[in-house]
């Protein structure tokens, strides 16, 4: 990871960690969202690899919510079929995330 050890490591405190958002497109299709999927599961993919080279107690998490309840109204016609998620689901899975202990991990919030 030359790029990592080089600016992340020098800039971040021991123990810190990263947490990314991906989405529910990498694990559910949704119609005409084909380049979401892509970036979603590319991020997913990222993080598992880059849990493996991290150094100094450094963690990585993404979390993939589903379709937010506070936003459904607003784009829920986008995601036919989609269950909206709580939000105070995805601010634990954010919270568990930076706060807990896990790394390289996909936080995974689909209703």
């Amino acid at each position: 990871m030359i790029c990592y050890e080089n600016t992340y490591h020098r800039h971040h405190r021991r123990h810190g960690s990263f947490t990314l958002t991906s989405g529910i497109l990498a694990d559910e299709p949704a119609r005409d969202a084909a380049a979401g999927s892509l970036v979603s599961g590319a991020i997913n993919s990222f993080t598992i690899a880059a849990a493996t080279e991290l150094k100094r107690d450094l963690r990585i998490n993404t979390v993939s919510p589903g379709l937010a309840a506070d936003s459904a109204g607003a784009i829920a016609h986008l995601f036919p079929g989609f269950n909206p998620v709580p939000m105070q689901k995805l601010v634990n899975a954010y919270l568990k995330s930076v706060e807990g202990v896990v790394n390289g991990q996909i936080i995974r919030v689909h209703e």
